[in-house]
């Protein structure tokens, strides 16, 4: 109950009010108007598909350590780069003009007690589940495609870009759900967004 008490209060804080046009931008879509969509009938949950791959234990490797090690980096970060240069590929092969952002939503364990000082979640269990959106561009101008595929030069810039993206974000992402749910100064605004 306190800590239910103390996100409220937090939510109405002018740190995390300073927030608000920051998650209004990332919650907002950033379509192309010659950017390819899904087709809502076609592109359904009964008509998609699943890739699963093996991976040897060197290739592993460097996705858990070496990559992540050269780049300062972390494993999402490196999944996140590959997610969203697949989507600007898929949409650059559908003739998409432009580097619109693919919007992603993050979740996390919403246990972010440094953020109430004196805050002791020991006694609970479970996740408080906080989920905020990102926009990721992971392009560079235009990058040279079989070099990013190929793991060269322009995969290490995309990577780098979206991690700076990622590190952007204010306080683990908590404050848009502190703003689009419990603040009512701001919850209206939210509303109509994603």
């Amino acid at each position: 109950r306190r800590w239910a008490s103390a996100l409220r209060d937090l939510a109405g804080s002018p740190v995390t009010e300073a927030e608000t046009d920051h998650w209004l931008d990332a919650a907002r879509p950033a379509a192309e108007p010659a950017d390819p969509v899904l087709d809502p009938a076609r592109d359904t949950h009964a008509r998609s598909g699943q890739v699963v791959l093996d991976l040897d234990p060197d290739t592993t490797d460097a996705l858990l350590t070496w990559v992540p090690g050269v780049f300062r980096a972390e494993i999402n970060d490196l999944l996140l780069t590959a997610f969203g240069l697949a989507v600007a590929d898929w949409r650059r092969d559908r003739g998409a003009r432009g580097t619109a952002p693919v919007t992603v939503d993050l979740e996390s364990h919403g246990r972010h007690e440094h953020l109430v000082p004196g805050a002791d979640l020991t006694r609970t269990t479970g996740w408080f589940t906080s989920m905020h959106p990102v926009p990721l561009h992971p392009e560079v101008d235009d990058p040279d495609w079989a070099e990013v595929w190929d793991g060269g030069a322009a995969a290490g810039r995309a990577l780098k870009r979206v991690k700076e993206q990622l590190r952007a974000v204010p306080r683990d992402g908590v404050g848009h759900g502190l703003l689009r749910h419990l603040n009512p100064r701001t919850r209206d605004r939210f509303a109509a967004l994603p």
